[in-house]
């Protein structure tokens, strides 16, 4: 992994120039998505997300960014705090529980296994549904973390 990141990028911080270059603000995309109504933000941060991941370019440095994350502690903390201090904050003003923050990870996080599944490992269920296929498996699944209903209790 680490061959390949300085094949491409130089070093960790080329990196994570080269995902920012991507014109992605985590920031924005939380604003953007928070911007409707509460009970369908689920479906449009599905739909945003990976709307996104259309833009080779997006997507590839994107997901060199993962990758490197998951070997890399440098990287996992640069995009920890992507996630923690830029996107989360302003989805979790739409979260309605008791955590919303812990409550928008679980969303992300899910958003971002079914990125790897589709884009990393390509199972085909994932890898060839369309974006409105995506957008109508996940959006109530990621709708429920919003909603607070995503567990339930004496389970």
């Amino acid at each position: 992994c680490h061959a390949v990141l300085t094949d491409y990028f130089g070093d960790k911080e080329g990196l994570f120039r080269a995902a920012l270059l991507v014109n992605f603000d985590p920031a924005e995309l939380a604003t953007s998505v928070a911007s409707g109504p509460r009970t369908t933000i689920g479906s449009r941060l599905v739909r945003q997300f990976f709307t996104m991941y259309d833009t080779a370019e997006f997507r590839t440095a994107v997901l060199a960014l993962l990758r490197t994350a998951m070997t890399d502690s440098d990287t996992a903390l640069m995009l920890r705090e992507l996630i923690v201090n830029r996107a989360a904050p302003v989805l979790a003003t739409q979260a309605v529980g008791e955590r919303p923050q812990k409550q928008v990870i679980l969303a992300m996080t899910t958003l971002m296994g079914v990125v790897i599944g589709r884009y990393v490992v390509g199972l085909p269920e994932l890898a060839e549904a369309s974006l409105d296929d995506l957008v109508a498996d996940l959006g109530p699944v990621v709708q429920r973390y919003f909603d607070g209903t995503y567990t339930t209790v004496g389970t």
